[in-house]
């Protein structure tokens, strides 16, 4: 799902952000390995700042451990 932020909504350190930032809140399953979440992170970090024309620094990206059932 895809969300966008109308300009003037998003703050920083109690500042409208003006920066083209990308972030990523992905649902891993448990179990995962650091080493192997590090990987997952890494390649989308590459892939989402090459696809959207922004420095690896505007990308934010957070994994959430969920239950493998």
């Amino acid at each position: 799902m895809f969300y966008a932020a109308n300009e003037g909504d998003h703050f920083v350190g109690g500042r409208v952000n003006t920066a083209p930032q990308v972030y990523v809140h992905g649902l891993v399953r448990e179990g995962r390995s650091i080493e192997i979440k590090q990987a997952l992170m890494s390649q989308m970090l590459e892939e989402i700042a090459r696809i959207v024309e922004i420095t690896a620094e505007d990308v934010w990206i957070y994994l959430q451990d969920i239950p493998a059932i």
